[in-house]
């Protein structure tokens, strides 16, 4: 007879609308087959959750719904987003005390190359042709020529500007948060600024998280009154990041201007119709790929492999920039 009562329990709170039908299921035969597991699937009642839980969570999750005393169930969190904004819930860090790791780098190079085909494609799109075109002509931005500004220098700021490095474009990076002579180790090259200055960019691409200082950047009807007329803005990070009721009018008055968006401030969105045509959709996908399904049910299986072999400590110390509270830390206590 099994003992239930020395087996970790694995719950699923929610499941991502781009996953397929058959996600639990894979994602029960992979965790199932874990020694000392019971992979039970979909369970959002907190008051279900078996004592030595492990809890898999997402942006949909609602840690301030659960009480302190089913958080003492629980022995792990692992939450397969490098988005955890629907973590920084004051309640939830006060009665929760285990590890909570995040696994930003499962779509932060997915995003990246999402960012560069976007500005790729803002620049000058391919004319491609079926017969033979006497004109020969080519309406293009070179990207030799681009002023670019990157808005955060977190995974997906660190990816996106590697490749955009190679372009030959000026970048500038805004982040408040890091520090220069550090990044510098790394990213020699690098010209971190601490004041933006709109009108010189002729693209900005927005790869911040959610931050007292980030939310604040684009909500200055001045802000897009200084922009170039011509300018290319991406996001596909936090949608409250680049604030729609600013970014249409702009768009309107401005038919030069190319705005690529991924995110929304309320998804499922579902005013696209509404949008001028300089706007160019995606629905939340940019950080979605072909290996994402296999990658995410491995991150999670190493995981916990480990915590169950190592415990929270060594967990911890092995992936450190997973660790939520650490990324807190980094992007919460720093001086605006």
């Amino acid at each position: 007879m099994i003992d239930y009562s020395m087996k970790y329990h694995i719950y699923r709170t929610h499941l991502s609308g781009y996953w397929p039908n058959n996600f639990l299921d894979l994602e029960d035969s992979v965790l199932n087959g874990l020694e000392g597991c019971i992979y039970h699937g979909l369970e959002l009642d907190a008051k279900k959750w078996m004592p030595r839980s492990i809890i898999l969570s997402n942006t949909h999750f609602k840690p301030e719904n659960v009480s302190s005393k089913d958080w003492e169930k629980v022995d792990l969190i692992l939450h397969a987003n490098s988005g955890y904004d629907n973590l920084l819930c004051s309640q939830f860090l006060q009665n929760y005390h285990g590890p909570v790791l995040i696994a930003p780098d499962l779509r932060a190079q997915a995003v990246a190359e999402y960012n560069l085909q976007a500005w790729l494609n803002g620049l000058g799109r391919i004319p491609f042709q079926k017969a033979w075109d006497k004109t020969r002509t080519f309406h293009r931005r070179l990207a030799q020529q681009e002023r670019v500004l990157i808005i955060g220098f977190g995974h997906v700021g660190k990816k996106t500007y590697r490749l955009m490095e190679a372009t030959g474009a000026f970048i500038d990076v805004y982040d408040p948060y890091v520090d220069a002579m550090t990044e510098k180790k790394f990213f020699s090259s690098l010209h971190l600024i601490t004041n933006i200055i709109w009108s010189d960019y002729d693209s900005i691409i927005v790869c911040a998280s959610l931050t007292p200082t980030s939310r604040k950047l684009m909500q200055s009807p001045a802000c897009w009154k200084s922009l170039k007329s011509h300018v290319i803005m991406i996001n596909a990070t936090r949608g409250a990041l680049l604030p729609l009721d600013l970014a249409i009018p702009f768009a309107h008055q401005n038919p030069q201007a190319k705005i690529f968006i991924d995110v929304y401030g309320q998804e499922p969105f579902t005013h696209f119709s509404t949008l001028p045509e300089n706007f160019f959709t995606t629905s939340h996908i940019a950080g979605v790929h072909d290996t994402l399904i296999d990658e995410t049910h491995r991150w999670h299986q190493q995981r916990i492999q480990e915590f169950m072999r190592f415990g929270s400590e060594q967990l911890l110390h092995n992936h450190g920039k997973e660790n939520l509270r650490h990324q807190i830390n980094i992007q919460y206590t720093q001086p605006e």
